[in-house]
């Protein structure tokens, strides 16, 4: 017994060898994947049923299992080597017609267009119909066709691009191939003619501006909705500008008078203001309400009580009887105070009369000169004060 157990050793370490040996013999086979040599414990059948102190009769080899881990994928100088990543074989066909499995990839092209491989084995796998989709089914062996195919002309282009959001409109609004500031970027493909004749296509994209509107009603302050006289060409993302719908920005002066009906303002500094901004002048706008000055002025007042204060509001100019226009700087019930001080007495129950403030908008800044629209209806006083208000720029969340 124990010379049949010493015996059987050395037949399963023999075939353990043989199992390495291979492994080791096909290091370098593409596609091969190496063995493992498994062993059992053998037991002699017994009629008096197992023991616990039966003894082994020795050992045998269970099974050689081959190991389907994934091995390297190298590089080769034949276009038409293949390597699987993962699961799954190449299906080939062999001159009889049977079917064999392989990992191989080593495959060449046979003198009738057949892919196969060193044993002369067709690869196999669905083809495709005239459209040139693969169609499920018998799978055949793939002949590659040496014959000229039919040119066929460029349709239809899908371009996939990522255009930056951030650009502004070309410098130049006129298009030119050659004229790198009337787009904003480029790229090209191939196409094809009816002859099949390569083509190099140029793609340019320009950046349109979408065509100015205005608001229909007044936006107040905190809004975040706007109506809009129109939105074409606008879509959710898109950014617009409110005129004078940001922070309060610089004050200033115009130390000339601004005629009526002028639209340009010169200031003493311009700095921080820009187009798109809103400035306020100081009785540059039209007549406001007549009221009365009921308790009459004294020379060198800088207030006046009124008979009525309604719809005037600091920023308009009043002109008391036998005086020049002064600006008002606050309200007090019907207790208005102005600047500059009178310089004529005026009687109780002598007429007042008003002007608003203009509230316009800066379309150019050159120097300390001032674009704007609309223009002033009335003049104003010299050195008047001009506040002002940002711009705002925001974006679109929605369209109603």
């Amino acid at each position: 017994m124990s010379f049949q157990q010493g015996l059987s050793g050395l037949n399963t370490s023999t075939k353990q060898l043989d199992t390495i040996g291979n492994n080791v013999a096909n290091a370098s086979t593409v596609g091969f994947k190496q063995s493992q040599a498994q062993f059992a414990d053998m037991y002699a059948a017994s009629l008096a049923g197992a023991g616990a102190v039966q003894i082994g009769t020795g050992a045998k080899v269970a099974a050689v299992s081959q190991q389907f881990s994934q091995g390297n994928i190298t590089n080769t100088n034949n276009s038409m080597d293949t390597a699987i990543s993962g699961k799954g074989f190449f299906r080939m066909i062999d001159q009889g017609g049977s079917i064999f499995y392989s990992r191989n990839g080593q495959f060449q092209v046979d003198k009738n267009g057949y892919i196969v491989n060193s044993q002369g084995h067709q690869v196999s796998g669905y083809l495709p119909n005239a459209a040139g989709t693969i169609v499920p089914g018998q799978p055949q062996p793939i002949l590659l066709t040496s014959a000229d195919l039919a040119p066929k002309q460029t349709a239809s282009i899908a371009v996939g691009a990522n255009l930056d959001s951030r650009s502004g409109t070309p410098v130049n609004p006129v298009f030119s191939t050659i004229d790198p500031t009337s787009y904003n970027s480029s790229t090209s493909l191939t196409v094809y003619d009816s002859l099949g004749t390569s083509h190099v296509a140029s793609l340019y994209f320009q950046r349109l501006p979408i065509a100015a509107t205005t608001s229909a009603a007044v936006i107040p302050a905190g809004a975040t909705t706007a109506t809009l006289t129109s939105v074409a060409g606008m879509s959710v993302g898109n950014t617009i500008t409110l005129p004078g719908a940001g922070g309060a920005g610089p004050s200033t002066t115009a130390p000339a008078i601004v005629p009526a009906a002028s639209t340009t303002v010169t200031v003493a500094s311009a700095a921080g203001l820009a187009a798109g901004d809103n400035i306020t002048l100081p009785g540059a706008g039209a007549a406001g309400p007549a009221t009365t000055d009921t308790l009459g002025s004294a020379i060198g007042s800088t207030s006046v009580t009124l008979g009525s204060a309604a719809g005037l509001a600091v920023g308009d100019n009043i002109t008391l009887a036998g005086n020049g226009a002064a600006t008002i700087t606050n309200i007090v019930g019907n207790v208005v105070t102005f600047a500059p001080a009178t310089t004529v007495l005026t009687a109780a129950g002598s007429a007042v009369t008003s002007t608003k403030a203009l509230t316009t908008t800066i379309t150019a800044v050159a120097g300390n000169v001032l674009t704007i629209a609309p223009a002033t209806t009335t003049a104003t006083l010299a050195g008047a004060t001009v506040t002002s208000a940002k711009a705002l720029t925001t974006t679109i969340t929605g369209i109603v």
